[in-house]
């Protein structure tokens, strides 16, 4: 199962009971959310790794397991050879490995809010902030980039570990958004905007 299947399969199960329990619900996880980026303002090797293990735990308590072994998936190979070069070259770095651990942190407390609120409830509180427009359009490119990735693999091309699935995957993923960019620009020229 792909990251994108995942988060539409977490989407449709928060719009069957409700909308990840509601607005409230999702203003406690931005908190979090703005917590978990205000703690690794403190440059705190030890802070990072107990925010990190609160939001894995929240992600897990959550149901987004799987979302947790993709990234970690994707996480920790990258992160090995950024922190083994680095160490290759300029010894311990704690401020590397702090940038390392805050952006995973900040990718999964960002997660825990994407994956676990209904798309028609983060539609109606980024509404507010201007922003409902590009969850609209998250979610739609989510969809379509599943579905295409979906004929690719029913024709044999393998995507999961190969470089050459990998490039085939970001290569479709930078088609389905430009092609949907583009729509969105015409169709709001055509109601007047510029």
């Amino acid at each position: 199962m792909s990251v994108a299947k995942s988060l539409l399969r977490h989407w449709a199960e928060s719009d069957e009971v409700g909308g990840g329990s509601g607005r409230a619900w999702l203003y406690l996880k931005t908190a979090y959310f703005i917590a978990a980026l205000g703690v690794g303002y403190f440059n705190n090797v030890v802070a990072d790794v107990l925010n990190l293990l609160l939001s894995a735990a929240l992600l897990v308590a959550s149901g987004c397991l799987d979302l947790l072994a993709y990234s970690l998936a994707v996480f920790l190979p990258a992160g090995g050879v950024m922190l083994g070069l680095s160490y290759s070259v300029h010894g311990y770095a704690p401020a590397i490995l702090h940038n390392y651990l805050f952006g995973y942190n900040t990718f999964l407390s960002l997660m825990l809010v994407v994956a676990t609120t209904s798309p028609r409830l983060l539609v109606s509180a980024m509404d507010r902030v201007g922003l409902g427009l590009a969850i609209r359009l998250m979610k739609n490119v989510v969809w379509e980039l599943d579905e295409v990735l979906d004929s690719k693999r029913s024709r044999g091309i393998e995507l999961r570990w190969s470089l050459r699935g990998q490039l085939v995957g970001l290569f479709d993923a930078t088609k389905v958004l430009a092609r949907r960019l583009g729509t969105l620009e015409s169709s709001l020229r055509a109601r007047g905007f510029d």
